[in-house]
């Protein structure tokens, strides 16, 4: 009661205020942050996010009330509540008249055209340009250049290059995919910003590159993993691969070491489902209907993809779980 929250857009940017009416109490504002391993405040008074990945900033607030077209700035700080929980500790002020506490959202911002987009994943590079992949059945995704590729299927994949600052325009956007469905399951970026992205596919002409398969096992329509690597500017793909049986294939994650391989995870019902031989595979045999698989595959001094390992892992009999 008597705490505004308005949304606001400046610069390009889009920031939010807390505006608290007169003879409110701005004590009643809090922060709650679901998801880091640690909440801390640092010495300038900043919140500090620990994640296993690294850490999130966001900066000390700016506290002020408005004296006809003077901002008049109010001391204000950051103060812990509980461990995921942060409130707003403020210095005396003019309570009989409205006070704005201004955290700064850096940006936001839609991606996606007229259709359906779903499956998002993101990684981010050593520059902090970050990348999202994810599926899309909109016929007018926005892609960079604009001249570039087209949905091709009722549902492609998407890639996604956006720059630190977030603005526009994007680095680099494209569709990926056949003429089947496709859909992502993750993305990864090396140090020479090459993009990585595995899913799964029915598409029997996803693009192929360079590849260790470059057809799947079974005829177009069943699910099959795939495993692209693309140019640093998105303009085209440096390898691009099935990982199929002739069953049901579908790919449920992806790695990157600091060498480049990349590491596949998911599930298959393919008895066929291509292994390495022992010792390089755990397990080269199916023992039930539907087994997890892990593959990892480099490059190789030629370009081509390369099957290091792969390996089937299940028990004997069907799982009553959810992988």
């Amino acid at each position: 009661p008597g705490i505004d929250l308005v949304y606001y857009g400046n610069q390009g940017q889009l920031e939010y205020d807390f505006e608290v009416a007169p003879g409110a109490d701005p004590k009643l504002v809090a922060l709650g942050f679901d998801g880091p391993d640690r909440v801390d405040l640092d010495s300038n008074g900043d919140i500090v996010l620990g994640t296993k990945d690294g850490s999130i900033r966001l900066g000390a607030p700016r506290v002020y009330q408005k004296l006809d077209e003077e901002q008049r700035q109010v001391p204000g700080r950051f103060v812990m509540l509980s461990h995921n929980k942060i409130g707003f500790d403020i210095s005396a002020y003019d309570r009989s008249r409205t006070l704005i506490i201004d955290p700064v959202l850096t940006y936001s911002t839609f991606l996606g055209g007229s259709g359906t987009e779903s499956f998002p994943t993101i990684a981010v590079d050593t520059g902090n340009n970050f990348y999202v992949t994810g599926s899309t059945t909109s016929t007018d995704f926005p892609t960079q250049p604009s001249s570039g590729s087209a949905l091709k299927g009722s549902q492609n994949v998407f890639v996604t290059k956006f720059s630190p600052s977030g603005a526009a325009p994007l680095l680099f956007s494209t569709y990926l995919g056949g003429t089947g469905t496709d859909a992502s399951a993750g993305i990864a970026v090396d140090s020479g910003f090459n993009v990585y992205v595995a899913g799964t596919t029915t598409s029997g002409d996803f693009p192929t590159v360079n590849a260790f398969q470059p057809t799947p096992t079974a005829p177009p329509g069943n699910n099959h993993v795939f495993v692209s690597q693309l140019k640093p500017d998105g303009s085209g793909l440096l390898y691009s691969t099935y990982l199929s049986g002739s069953g049901v294939d579908v790919g449920t994650g992806l790695a990157l070491d600091v060498r480049a391989n990349v590491y596949v995870t998911g599930t298959t019902t393919s008895s066929d489902f291509p292994v390495t031989p022992n010792p390089g595979a755990f397990q080269t045999t199916s023992l039930a209907n539907n087994q997890f698989f892990f593959s990892k595959i480099n490059t190789v001094a030629s370009g081509t993809a390369s099957l290091v390992y792969s390996t089937l892992v299940g028990p004997t009999t069907p799982s009553t779980g959810v992988a």
